[in-house]
């Protein structure tokens, strides 16, 4: 064990060191725990110095380190006056809600925010639910009845009118933008919208929905058999045996579905416009002349409540179709982990295929049979026909060391973990807290939380 554990730690210090960009999307949260905690080492300070009765004599200010901390102190104050702080009420100490958001959500800017391509993914066809499918076409059908509906919570939109309009352009030019008649967009049912950190070029945006969520269905089934970088921790991987990785994630995959106008005003976003402004988009028609408009996300959106279901099933039934995701190779959540050589996992827009091969075999022999090399070509064979794109760039093939659904897999010593960059960031940022040596409940929930994750995500395939 002692040994096992040596082995561990130094291929660690080896590995984990990078870029920030090696963190990819976690560098949004990273940034908010870094932010946070230098915000509470000020305010503690100032507390400290507040409550040292020795220190009470002097002004706060002749420290530079004690002026910093009463701003902070201030600036905390202040947030808990307005009703705007995370921690809990009482406490005395409190840290402003932006710094806490586990979604990270930031404001809109609509320069960060691309679409290349039209949708022109026609799902119907691969939707075997028929409520699943009927709620997709007209989302009404997945409504609960009026009686149970709760109380709604309003959503905010995260930007101006001016970059709102910037953004609806964008849509436009991609003919994902749907204008809907103000009059029959219930105010209060309205869509928020957000954006949430992606890479240094852009952020991915968000649609915010809680009004419309709230008084939708539930549906899971398909969601239930996501596959996660975790539940590679049960794989035996044999002495004489290498673990060869291949996958692809389908790029802008949500935004690739075909909807229908039912589904379209379901998205419709707070922020009322005279339809002329629209006079000359694609999405101008003349029967709009004089009234007051919303506009509508006229795709799959990110943050709607029976998303994740749609693409999970849609995904899983077009692999399926192309002779893909057989059962006794599909790596599924709470599911007997399969036995063989060839596993499947499916998460959404992301499909991974690892196969085992003889140890020490080059990664792009074709001496033996390369079960992973067929399901994947059958895979992209299948995208290209429905009008789907397979990231190039995020492609991997013949790899025996790659991150795979938040685990970093090492197929030639055996090894899954969380990815190492972003442990030892996670190490700075705990040891940051453990030095101030104070906490609020929110920030202490969201490190110890992504310390269970690390320790979950981390086993020896042997």
């Amino acid at each position: 064990m002692i040994a096992d554990l040596e082995s561990m730690i130094r291929l660690f210090y080896r590995l984990s060191p990078g870029p920030s960009s090696g963190l990819d999307r976690a560098v949004g949260k990273c940034t908010n725990l870094h932010e946070a905690l230098e915000h509470l080492s000020g305010a503690t300070a100032a507390l400290r110095h507040e409550l040292d009765s020795y220190s009470r004599g002097r002004s706060i200010r002749r420290n530079s380190d004690y002026e910093q901390a009463g701003t902070a102190l201030e600036a905390s104050s202040k947030a808990v006056a307005s009703g705007s702080s995370g921690g809990q009420s009482g406490t005395g100490l409190s840290l402003p809600s932006k710094v806490l958001q586990s979604n990270m959500a930031v404001q809109l800017d609509a320069d960060r925010i691309v679409f290349n391509h039209p949708p022109a993914f026609h799902s119907e066809k691969f939707l075997t639910d028929p409520l699943l499918k009927a709620g997709f076409q007209d989302p009404v059908h997945l409504q609960l009845p009026n009686d149970d509906w709760p109380k709604v919570k309003p959503a905010h939109v995260l930007c101006s009118k001016e970059e709102l309009l910037k953004l609806f352009k964008k849509w436009d030019d991609v003919h994902s933008l749907r204008l809907l008649d103000s009059s029959l967009s219930e105010q209060k049912y309205r869509c928020g919208i957000f954006a949430v950190y992606k890479n240094p070029e852009k952020d991915r945006q968000i649609l915010n929905p809680i009004p419309e969520n709230g008084r939708s269905l539930k549906m899971n089934e398909s969601t239930l058999s996501l596959s996660h970088g975790s539940l590679l921790c049960g794989i035996y991987l044999e002495d004489d045996k290498d673990l060869v990785i291949g996958a692809d994630d389908l790029e802008d995959f949500y935004h690739c579905f075909v909807v229908t106008p039912a589904h379209a005003h379901r998205n419709h976003i707070h922020g009322v416009f005279p339809a002329e402004v629209f006079r000359g988009w694609s999405c101008w028609t003349d029967d709009l002349e004089g009234k007051q408009v919303v506009g509508c996300f006229s795709t799959l959106a990110m943050g709607t409540g029976f998303a994740v279901e749609v693409a999970q099933h849609t995904h899983s039934t077009l692999l399926k179709r192309a002779g893909c995701l057989k059962t006794e190779q599909w790596i599924q959540y709470r599911k007997e982990l399969p036995r063989g050589d060839t596993f499947q996992l499916l998460c959404i827009d992301d499909y991974g295929v690892l196969h085992k091969v003889p140890r020490g075999m080059p990664a792009g022999s074709h001496k033996f049979p390369r079960e992973d090399h067929r399901l994947l070509n059958n895979a992209n064979s299948a995208y290209e026909k429905v009008g789907l794109r397979s990231s190039k760039k995020k492609a991997v093939r013949n790899s025996f060391h790659s991150v795979i659904l938040g685990g970093e897999l090492d197929g030639r010593r055996g090894l899954v973990n969380a990815p190492r960059i972003r442990v030892l960031m996670l190490c700075k940022l705990t040891l940051r807290l453990v030095g101030i040596g104070y906490s609020t409940k929110p920030l202490l929930e969201m490190l110890v939380g992504s310390w269970v994750f690390c320790a979950y995500v981390s086993e020896t395939l042997t």
